[in-house]
C-alpha cells in the first residue's frame, strides 16, 4: 500500500517525523493554490466580487 499526501497534522513537519523515512509515501508541499494561474484567478475573483458588491449584485449564490 502507498500514499501521496500534501497535508500533515503539523506543518512544517519535524525533521524526525517517521513519515519522512517511509518508503511507501510521497509527501508534497501543501501549496497547490500558489501557481501563477491560481493567483491570477484569485485577483480576478476579488475584482469581480468587489464589482458585484458595488452594483448590488449577488455572485456565487447557492440555494
Amino acid at each position: 500500500m502507498s500514499a501521496g499526501v500534501d497535508v500533515v497534522l503539523c506543518e512544517p513537519m519535524d525533521r524526525d517525523n517517521p513519515l519522512l523515512d517511509a518508503k511507501n509515501i510521497m509527501i508534497t508541499p501543501h501549496m497547490a493554490w500558489a501557481s501563477v494561474e491560481s493567483r491570477q484567478r484569485l485577483v480576478h475573483e476579488i475584482a469581480e466580487n468587489f464589482r458585484a458588491y458595488l452594483n448590488d449584485e449577488k455572485r456565487n449564490v447557492v440555494n
